[in-house]
């Protein structure tokens, strides 16, 4: 079967009016939003309804004119509204959108060619739906993953909502059982590493849906070709084919094919039947064959199960933030990235370079309106001040046709792209009027607040050298996206969602550490704890907000859970508290959905700089490592405010502050006082102490196991479906692999206990997994931590 484009299959009718979604995005008690990509223009009507078939009832309702982004391109965000509590937890309902004329979800040609009863539904719903969080936390049902390249390895582990809504909605309790929230924590695209067919047929797609386009400054066509493209990344500073240029030979660069990357990530509407055959292709450099033979068939997996992902969407609201990758690998990264371009290798200086500005405004274009727009929509409202940001890029995208006038400098302000950082300063200048991408879900009368924090476009960056790690907050963004959020009484539990993990496998981020020059490319130096300013000051803002926090975070491709005690007399950057504060801060990590990696060496060696890289080496050694490594040894740490300008006593000898005490000297002082030499003396007693944890998880029978209904026909077959069973239940229940680490694909499952009083004392996080491409993905690891602050008890004060 030949590729057909995309213009072809629309001109024979082949492709209906919805191109990817319903996605449902935020809701609450009096609100309902649904994003939707459409062929034609429209106004689009949302219906809520509570009840199902006959006896369904409507209870909101709301329409929005589509944005034209093409001209067979439109999107929105449609949000049915009414009055607070109109809507309750505990409650299933459904939801319809009508695209004009009665052109409904159902409607033959609208989702689909065919006309069908169960549009997107489950478990005989006949339309998509969803329910409110429960007031009571032990009842709330989360989910969380990130990180989705289209040609990763393995089998994308999002299908796996599928699964879990499905086994929700069809037992007694649907609206009690079923995902209530869904967090994709950053990376929901990959626009710098592309697979080259991929990139034609989003090129194909882009040139049909939009009809217009767009001259990218300092290029040539051959320059753009599918695999062609690592050397223009490099001239416009990005360091994505640093230092493999493999990873940017199909880097994204128009508008349009930021637009389609979300479109054949969300929706099977627009993959072709077949993928075009690598041979046609127009290469400006040849990939190596064996690289497209791969690529071919991982796309071709991908494709195949779009469909199930897209059903989940639909029936769950979904929360987005996004990382690097959906703008390029290592966005913003260091100050050589966000300054003035050099005469190093790489030149870097992105933001005063014409095509390099252009990329990261599409990529910023695209995910404003893919991904905040549902998230925020209230910064995109049609009349109020508090819309007004996101309203004038709304108006200024419909009006932009790829030319370099004032509709693109208007999109630029709007997404916030700044100047390039000026030599002394240390923060980024953002555009006055710039739409803010951090923000917080408070589910009314609810027992827990999401703060989803922005720690790409705020961070802080040292002022020499110019390659030293960022940090990925400033001190005013950490007190506006968390100090200063919104506080309501009686939350008792807050959630933070950070692309980065807080709490690392300190194993790596040594290795991280102890990179300098340009080898800070190949091993992305910027975790939250390469910067000692920004890490504590989160730290701090985190535990005087609230005695119970829990991370969500994702970005390393492992899932794994750890914990903080944190205790303190004055956190770091906060006031002084009444009396000595204590809080629990756990982190649960879930990534990632499709992007494994499986063993780049012999069994016999191994690379600790490379590990970071090699997802199943984690996942089969777990926290224990391998030969001489630890990946991951519990700590502990002191902490000052300012430098100590008393020297450390040692039996009677004055240790100079550098010679045996890092971190003795900086601001903040932190170190690890078990590592200082015995009988050491301290001139004053810390004013924050914490100790991480990291917890190994549990396997062990599940009721979401798969297990064999029927056995195949003839001997052969069903003694191989026995071993299959047997090695898939073996892996899953009684091996190590996968306990402390999950390194496969892998999606995360949140459930809260809580005591008496109704405080949370433990957060629990079903991993869901494969252990092999052609298994059903399960809850195969438990991560079960303790919130509880006052355990263990503070630690005695230091002689």
């Amino acid at each position: 079967m030949a590729f057909v484009p995309l213009a072809q299959r629309l001109d024979a009718g082949e492709v209906p009016s919805i191109l990817a979604g319903p996605i449902l995005r935020h809701v609450s008690d009096e609100e309902v939003n649904v994003f939707l990509a459409c062929r034609a223009a429209s106004t689009v009507t949302l219906t809520v309804f509570e009840g199902s078939g006959a006896g369904r009832a409507a209870v909101l309702s709301g329409a929005r004119a589509t944005v034209a982004l093409g001209e067979r391109l439109h999107v929105v965000v449609v949000t049915a509204s009414g009055d607070p509590g109109t809507l309750t937890p505990g409650v299933s309902y459904t939801y319809d959108v009508d695209l004009g004329a009665g052109q409904t979800l159902g409607v033959a040609g609208v989702l689909q060619r065919e006309a069908t009863t169960q549009p997107l539904a489950y478990a005989g719903a006949g339309l998509p739906g969803f329910s409110l969080p429960p007031t009571a936390l032990e009842q709330v049902r989360l989910v969380h993953a990130s990180c989705r390249k289209p040609h990763g390895e393995g089998v994308d582990a999002l299908t796996a909502l599928h699964d879990i809504i499905e086994g929700a909605t069809s037992g007694a309790d649907p609206a009690g059982a079923r995902p209530h929230q869904l967090f994709l924590t950053g990376d929901q695209i990959y626009a710098d590493d592309v697979a080259d067919q991929l990139l034609y047929v989003l090129r194909d797609a882009a040139t049909a849906l939009l009809s217009w386009p767009e001259t990218l400054p300092g290029t040539t066509p051959s320059a753009l070709e599918p695999g062609a493209r690592a050397a223009l990344t490099l001239d416009a500073g990005l360091t994505s084919a640093v230092p493999d240029p493999e990873h940017a030979k199909s880097h994204l660069m128009a508008f349009g094919e930021f637009a389609m990357m979300y479109l054949f990530a969300w929706s099977p509407t627009l993959w072709p039947e077949a993928l075009p055959a690598p041979d046609p292709l127009v290469l400006g450099s040849p990939t190596d064959d064996s690289t497209l033979a791969t690529e071919d068939v991982r796309l071709t997996a991908f494709r195949d199960t779009v469909e199930l992902v897209r059903r989940a969407l639909a029936n769950v609201p979904v929360y987005m933030i996004c990382d690097d990758h959906e703008v390029t690998d290592d966005w913003f990264m260091n100050r050589r990235w966000v300054g003035p371009r050099t005469a190093a290798d790489p030149p870097c200086g992105v933001l005063e370079h014409p095509l390099g500005r252009r990329i990261l405004q599409n990529g910023l274009l695209a995910f404003a309106l893919f991904q905040a727009w549902g998230s925020t929509p209230e910064r995109f409202a049609p009349q109020g001040p508090a819309g007004e940001p996101g309203r004038a890029l709304l108006a200024a995208a419909g009006s932009w046709r790829g030319a370099d006038d004032v509709d693109s400098r208007a999109i630029g302000a709007r997404v916030g792209l700044p100047a390039t950082l000026a030599a002394g300063s240390t923060e980024l200048t953002r555009p006055a009027g710039a739409l803010t991408w951090h923000y917080r879900v408070a589910p009314r009368d609810g027992q827990y607040e999401v703060l989803v924090l922005d720690g790409r476009t705020a961070r802080t960056y040292p002022v020499r050298p110019d390659l030293a790690a960022p940090g990925l907050m400033s001190p005013a963004a950490i007190t506006g996206q968390i100090v200063d959020a919104p506080d309501d009484d009686g939350r008792r539990l807050s959630l933070v969602v950070t692309q980065t993990p807080f709490i690392g496998l300190p194993f790596i981020e040594e290795k991280q550490a102890a990179k300098h020059g340009e080898g800070v490319w190949d091993s992305d130096v910027e975790a939250w704890s390469l910067n000692t300013d920004a890490f504590e000051r989160l730290l701090g803002a985190l535990a005087d907000r609230r005695r119970r926090v829990v991370v969500l975070a994702g970005d390393v491709h492992y899932s794994f859970a750890a914990r903080m005690t944190y205790w303190a007399r004055r956190p770091y950057g906060r006031p002084e508290p009444p009396e000595p504060l204590a809080a629990a801060l756990v982190q649960m990590n879930a990534s990632s959905c499709k992007n494994q990696t499986t063993v780049r060496w012999p069994v016999d060696t191994i690379d600790p700089l490379e590990a970071q890289l090699d997802t199943d080496r984690l996942h089969q050694s777990g926290f224990g490592g391998m030969l001489w490594l630890e990946f991951a040894e519990d700590f502990r740490r002191a902490g000052w405010p300012t430098p100590r300008t008393t020297s450390l006593q040692f039996d009677q000898k004055v240790l100079g502050p550098l010679r045996r005490a890092p971190g003795w000297d900086r601001t903040p002082a932190v170190l690890d006082p078990e590592k200082l030499p015995a009988g050491t003396q301290f001139g004053s007693q810390p004013d924050w102490r914490y100790e991480v944890v990291f917890r190994p998880g549990t396997k062990g029978p599940d009721p979401a196991r798969p297990h064999v209904n029927a056995l195949p026909v003839g001997p052969r077959p069903r003694v191989a479906e026995i071993r299959r069973f047997q090695i898939d239940c073996q892996d899953q229940t009684r091996g190590a692999a996968g306990r402390d680490i999950v390194g496969r694909n892998n999606i995360g499952e949140l459930r809260f206990e809580v005591d008496a009083q109704g405080d949370p004392v433990q957060v629990v996080q079903r991993t869901w997994w494969r252990a092999r491409d052609d298994a059903q993905p399960v809850a195969a690891t438990t991560f079960a931590v303790s919130l509880d602050p006052t355990t263990p008890a503070p630690p005695a004060p230091l002689p």
